[in-house]
């Protein structure tokens, strides 16, 4: 697959130069298998995901050693500008080597290819591949965290719309997926956004233990040259250097941090995928999704399946598995830098991006697609017996019952209704009076109109008004809250957007000047 390279010239003949150097201790030749599965897929990935990163680092690197007078200025000039080149032009598919071993060599090569052995090979002094690549991995999470917190907060707003549009839509509230009390669309859907917010906040607070830079430390050692770490940092938008060389190159806890914080999101997001596929159900029908988000039949006619929705609950897997996945690599490394911390436990770090990405994606786009059923929520809330727990209230509220007791008594009446296959519409004033009378031993006298009144749903719902109850009002009040923190939060996020862009504004001004621009 690798043995040739377009051109017609031996993969020996184009990386013999460079190679030679980086691999004059090693007497073989890199194996085809090696190439073939591990060098070659991952040089296509990292060109695709990380040239960009790599380049700035390197342009800081080189502004860096320009001005510690580390760096011929005319070697600083050649080099400067053949990087710019690079990332204008960026590097063609045919001319990646993965026998170079990794996209550095590769970046180094089309340098030296460009300015020569003397000025290219200068650029590399004060720092290794190490730390190097343990840079661009915190710059691409960094800007994964980025992506991330802008979708997470999409989604956020998009729940709080929909919750304020059926604020007042009636379902039956769960718990043990047997009908417990009733409550509505709004509340349900501003509750989900409660949680994804913490789940936004748990990678927000993540950032701070990213944004840490790796530059400079060297393999492991740092380096013997008087470099300027706080410099190159700076120039990359880092909030500071790690203060240790070791740490800097054999830690990747961070991604596992991340990885968390996907997993938990996924999951949430599985759980409200999970929730609507059940409510789309033709069992339950509170919900309809529309042909947008469905697949049919190719055998049966009548059916449209909520098929967007099992794909968000299927990929939670994935999201999962890249935690386990990193998890696991970890586990028997050395502290310090190897492949297997470096490469293999990052690496599942991609494939979570793209999985939880096309849970965002759909879980959007199946709330855009979905279509509540008001009369049959309410319906079924009136018939499930999920407001006796108001009639037992009631019973304590009007006739001073211990809650215990008219628990009891509630009870007894739902078993005799249930009994004879009848519904909450048959409990009456004067069963439920001979009922607690007798268990009270004293009697009671509750009337009709407040029976009628503990039973109806709307009523139940809207006695609930106190903070984080499901009263329309209340739950309107919640959503202006939420909103308002989403506002806040989308402000924040653009806050620390800012630093980055006069980051990169810094470094291109200070590699104009040593290129001459």
């Amino acid at each position: 697959m690798w043995g040739r390279v377009k051109g017609g010239r031996d993969l020996s003949n184009r990386i013999a130069v460079m190679i030679a150097a980086v691999r004059e201790r090693v007497r073989e030749a890199l194996g085809q298998a090696f190439i073939d599965t591990v060098l070659g897929p991952r040089l296509v990935a990292d060109a695709a995901s990380s040239l960009g990163a790599l380049i700035d680092a390197s342009k800081a690197h080189l502004v860096m050693l320009h001005r510690q007078g580390l760096i011929q200025p005319e070697a600083a000039r050649l080099v400067g500008s053949a990087l710019r080149r690079i990332e204008r032009e960026g590097l063609a598919p045919e001319r990646l080597d993965p026998a170079r071993e990794d996209l550095y060599a590769n970046l180094e090569f089309a340098v030296r290819e460009a300015v020569g052995e003397d000025a290219a090979g200068r650029i590399h002094l004060g720092r290794s591949r190490n730390d190097l690549g343990a840079t661009v991995a915190r710059m691409n999470a960094r800007a994964l965290l980025g992506w991330t917190a802008a979708s997470i907060l999409d989604l956020r707003e998009r729940l709080l719309a929909l919750a304020g549009r059926h604020a007042e839509t009636i379902i039956p509230g769960y718990t043990h997926l047997q009908p417990a009390q009733p409550i509505t669309i709004g509340f349900y859907l501003a509750g989900v956004e409660r949680a994804v917010a913490r789940d936004w906040e748990r990678l927000w607070d993540a950032h701070a233990r990213v944004d840490l830079c790796p530059l400079g430390a060297g393999a492991l050692a740092g380096t013997s040259f008087s470099i300027d770490r706080e410099l190159m940092a700076r120039l990359l938008g880092f909030a500071r250097p790690l203060a240790n060389a070791l740490d800097a190159v054999a830690s990747r806890d961070y991604v596992l941090e991340i990885l968390s914080g996907f997993a938990g999101l996924a999951l949430m997001l599985a759980r409200l995928a999970e929730d609507l596929y059940l409510w789309s159900s033709t069992e339950l029908g509170y919900a309809d999704v529309s042909g947008a988000v469905a697949i049919a039949s190719s055998i049966m006619p009548q059916k449209k399946n909520a098929a967007a929705i099992e794909h968000v609950k299927g990929r939670a897997g994935a999201v999962v598995g890249a935690l386990a996945a990193a998890l696991t690599a970890t586990k028997g490394t050395h502290f310090m830098h190897s492949r297997d911390t470096s490469v293999e436990v990052v690496a599942p770090l991609g494939e979570a991006e793209r999985a939880l990405g096309v849970m965002l994606a759909l879980i959007t786009a199946v709330l855009d697609a979905i279509s509540f059923r008001p009369d049959v929520g309410r319906a079924r809330a009136a018939a499930d017996f999920s407001t006796v727990t108001d009639l037992a209230d009631a019973l304590v509220r009007e006739c001073d019952l211990p809650f215990r007791v008219a628990h009891e008594i509630c009870a007894v009446l739902v078993r005799e209704a249930v009994d004879v296959g009848h519904g909450p519409e048959s409990i009456h004033a004067d069963r439920v009076n001979a009922v607690a009378g007798a268990r009270a031993g004293r009697p009671i006298a509750l009337d009709e109109a407040t029976v009628r009144d503990a039973l109806d749903p709307e009523a139940s719902v809207g006695r609930r008004r106190h903070l984080g109850g499901p009263a329309p009002d209340t739950v309107r009040e919640a959503i202006g809250r939420a909103a308002s923190q989403v506002a806040a939060d989308r402000a924040r996020l653009e806050a620390r957007q800012a630093p980055l862009a006069a980051a990169r504004a810094e470094l291109e001004r200070a590699l104009a000047q040593i290129i001459g621009d």
